[in-house]
């Protein structure tokens, strides 16, 4: 469960632990469990940052569609509400 983009202790990261059970010795197994770590931080910035990214682009979009809306028309209530969250 994540919680203001943030993933709860028992969700990731006990998933990744308990799929780096690695045998060996201790600074082998902590190479290998860093390796995954890292495999699924990288998975997990694509999945939240990307959306950011994208959100931007979208958001700047809608902002524009209004300013033009707004050069041949007045705004209804509902059009400034949906602006002024756009921003």
């Amino acid at each position: 469960m994540q919680v203001g983009g943030y993933c709860e202790r028992n969700s990731a990261t006990e998933q990744t632990n308990g799929s780096s059970e690695v045998e060996g010795w201790g600074t082998y197994v902590l190479k290998e469990k860093l390796k995954v770590l890292k495999a699924e931080i990288k998975r997990w910035c694509k999945e939240n940052i990307g959306r950011v990214e994208a959100r931007i682009i979208e958001l700047k979009n809608t902002i524009a569609g209004f300013d033009k809306k707004a050069e041949d028309q007045v705004l209804s209530d509902e059009d400034v509400r949906l602006r002024l969250e756009a921003t």
